[in-house]
């Protein structure tokens, strides 16, 4: 179980997923998803505020509001299975 009372950037980098790894990238965070058809490249940034989707080349290709429960780790899950990740 993920601790809400976490940043949600530090959430993500203390996640223990088989979805994801985490990386640090500055005061945020990167996503990179486990699964090979994602060649290892990150697929959201998490910053405190929001969730960015991301383009193969990093740049944003849409956002996401934080989740109503706090739980940023199940929500990136649920939204990198949703889209085949």
């Amino acid at each position: 179980m993920q601790s809400l009372n976490l940043s949600p950037v530090d959430q993500i980098l203390n996640a223990t997923s088989n979805k994801f790894d985490a990386e640090p990238d500055g005061c945020d965070a990167l996503v990179i998803p486990t699964n090979a058809i994602a060649y290892g490249k990150p697929a959201f940034r998490v910053t405190d505020d929001e969730i960015l989707l991301l383009n193969a080349d990093g740049s944003v290709w849409d956002n996401y509001d934080m989740p109503e429960d706090g739980d940023v780790v199940a929500y990136i899950e649920n939204l990198l299975s949703s889209i085949g990740l």
